[in-house]
């Protein structure tokens, strides 16, 4: 195992044990001053990983559907079905998808999304997937919660109102979008009463849509 998947299988052990103890009613967690050390040293480490782990991206076949809009700020286009690549489910609680670049193995994650039977078994999510759009190999990643009507209407995230608030920030930052990466934990819109007549009207997932959704926005980190 890699020191990136160590750090990470490390991190959501330990989110693990902090969610069972809250379950548990417990409010505080007595942390040992060498554990403090070891939280406080992540960053450094996890950096040098990914230093270590960084390879060049092989540009898309100008044949190719991306599911990703990869450095464009364009709608993102749906692939033509085929059929769901397999794919490997971590003991971390995500999916490697099948692919030899990042925009194949991201390609792939949009199909298994478009395909999640979990997702669409609940009954309370819409039909129409809102995958992520921007630059899957940025230094800087947005997640939010859902899709809402104006982000289901364009197929990309943070388009709405708040996506308009989110590009004064990255402009602010002195980047584009396009050098970003945003993508939501839920990948369709949550639905309200009888989807036909539900309009502009939008809610926060609950958190079993999340639940079902997460390990894609994993993979995806």
């Amino acid at each position: 195992m890699s020191d990136l998947n160590q750090i990470s299988a490390a991190l959501q052990s330990l989110q693990g044990i902090l969610e069972q103890q809250k379950l548990e009613g417990r409010e505080y967690a007595d942390v040992s001053e060498g554990a403090l050390d070891k939280l406080r040293s992540l960053p450094v480490e996890l950096m040098r990983s990914r230093q270590s782990a960084a390879a060049p991206v092989e540009e898309t076949p100008a044949s190719a559907e991306p599911a990703v809009a990869v450095a464009t700020g364009a709608a993102t286009s749906t692939p033509a079905p085929v059929e769901t690549p397999a794919a490997a489910t971590g003991s971390q609680g995500w999916i490697e998808p099948e692919g030899e670049t990042v925009r194949d193995k991201l390609n792939n994650l949009f199909r298994l999304v478009k395909s999640c039977e979990a997702c669409r078994d609940m009954g309370t999510l819409r039909d129409q997937v809102v995958f992520a759009t921007g630059n899957p190999e940025a230094d800087l990643m947005f997640v939010g919660e859902a899709p809402g009507a104006e982000e289901e209407k364009q197929k990309q995230p943070f388009v709405g109102s708040a996506g308009q608030k989110l590009n004064q920030i990255i402009g602010a930052m002195g980047l584009k979008r396009e050098d970003v990466y945003i993508s939501n934990i839920v990948k369709f819109r949550p639905l309200i009463g009888d989807p036909r007549f539900q309009g502009a009207r939008n809610r926060k997932p609950t958190p079993e849509e999340m639940a079902v959704s997460v390990k894609y926005i994993r993979s995806e980190i």
